[in-house]
């Protein structure tokens, strides 16, 4: 739902911010709320829904005049109306945790008017339980966390552990994580409604909501994503925006455990981090040279438009990876490729058996070292390097001793072969060169 007080936004009008609030309690839906001079007025929306026990993640403040102002008539205010609604409709806000609150005090006469107002809803981490399983093994985010607040497999998140300082959203290397007001669906549903419009290069400000009202004027044509924490927009979603010609720059006075990946992207010139407000307007004020680049078809081919200027380098975080292999010990089982979860690695047939790396779909989740039954895969280092697709591993194709028919890689026929031989399997190694039409009849003579 839409709430604005201007006539030049579809959606349900309102003529004062009481009027507006009332609505916003009989919402059932994620609301933006739309009116001039709102962000001045954040504290009193944020502590009506906090009376109220409303979800907090399922709203969203813009301030008509402030925004307008910001965006340089390079983005219309409706389209950015539109954007932010399309992410509060994309976003996970619903399945936000809940739980009573032990700390707010309410009546018994309020606990029936309003039972909702006893409940607290909880910023933390939420898990794609399935995306998580396809990685069986992987680990890497609970053994990463400073405050032992994830344990199991998929991960349960203890919320009163959890400080929600990003690491586990910035280390899962297959996007498991998500959070209330945040996640790679909601960013995409903003993308296409403000690219749809203009393909202007633009800074977009990461920010809470209590802290938008410190947000002053720019030079450049400026867009305001808020969010809870800024911890919560993770390295990958930050490429992205950057590939899409907006430079984001998190305005928050202390960033925490994820500050080694956001220094590494803002050694690149990725990312401006702003600790006050006097930051922010320096930040803000350098100029832009962006281009939107489109949306990426590949898994992460993003990450490639935004790195390859930088050459190759090792990187903090899983946003590009290579496959290290020992290829005296590779078979071509085919193992690897059968479980890649993003098809990275790829089996390819023709004179030869061949296995082939694209990088663009690498993430670099390990799964392959893990199944790999000649433990040949070393390592899958997180490194942006090129060729963007090398070829591992090939061989020739072994044929019937027959009837000349393709069997499999002549590696892998030849590491059966010594495997039976050690074991003095006999009949075994002499049918193993041969088709099954061939092997049939060879054991019925």
């Amino acid at each position: 739902m839409i709430l604005s007080s201007s006539p030049d936004l579809k959606g349900v009008g309102f003529s004062g911010l009481g009027e507006a609030l009332e609505a916003l309690e009989k919402a059932r839906e994620p609301v933006l709320i739309a009116m001039e001079g709102l962000w001045e007025r954040s504290s009193e929306v944020l502590g009506f829904v906090r009376s109220r026990g409303l979800n907090p993640f399922a709203l969203d403040l813009l301030d008509l005049r402030a925004e307008r102002e910001l965006a340089k008539g390079a983005f219309s205010i409706a389209t950015i109306a539109r954007a932010r609604h399309a992410r509060l409709l994309s976003s996970p806000a619903s399945h936000a945790p809940l739980k009573f609150s032990l700390e707010r005090r309410v009546s018994r006469r309020e606990l029936i008017a309003r039972p909702f107002a006893a409940l607290t809803y909880y910023n933390v981490p939420m898990i794609d339980g399935d995306a998580c399983n396809v990685l069986d093994k992987c680990d890497l985010c609970v053994k990463s966390c400073p405050y032992k607040a994830l344990e199991g497999k998929p991960p349960e998140v203890n919320y009163d552990r959890c400080t929600m300082c990003g690491l586990c959203l910035a280390l899962c290397p297959i996007g498991a994580y998500s959070t209330p007001t945040v996640s790679e669906e909601a960013l995409e549903s903003y993308l296409r409604e403000i690219r749809g419009e203009s393909s202007s290069p633009a800074y977009i400000v990461i920010s809470q909501l209590d802290k938008l009202r410190e947000i002053d004027a720019s030079p450049s044509p400026t867009l305001v994503l808020p969010v809870a924490q800024v911890e919560e927009v993770s390295p990958l979603l930050l490429l992205m925006l950057y590939s899409r010609g907006l430079k984001p720059v998190l305005f928050a006075e202390k960033v925490g455990e994820v500050s080694q990946f956001l220094e590494e992207l803002s050694s690149l010139g990725l990312v401006g981090i702003a600790r006050s407000a006097g930051e922010l307007a320096e930040a803000l004020g350098e100029p832009l040279e962006l281009e939107d680049v489109g949306r990426s078809e590949s898994y992460r081919g993003y990450v490639r438009e935004v790195l390859e200027a930088f050459g190759e380098r090792e990187l903090g975080f899983p946003a590009y990876a290579d496959v290290q292999i020992k290829e005296e010990l590779c078979t071509l089982c085919e193992a690897c490729a059968r479980y890649c979860p993003t098809g990275a690695l790829r089996i390819e047939r023709g004179e030869s058996v061949v296995l082939r790396l694209v990088r663009d779909e690498c993430i670099g989740c390990s799964k392959c070292q893990w199944v790999c039954p000649e433990n040949a895969i070393e390592k899958v280092p997180w490194r942006f390097s090129t060729p963007y697709e090398r070829v591992l591993v090939s061989s020739p194709i072994a044929r019937c001793e027959r009837c000349g028919r393709e069997l499999e890689a002549e590696r892998l026929i030849a590491s059966v072969e010594r495997r039976l031989r050690a074991a003095g399997a006999v009949v075994a190694l002499k049918n193993l060169r041969l088709c099954p039409n061939c092997k049939a009849e060879s054991i019925l003579d």
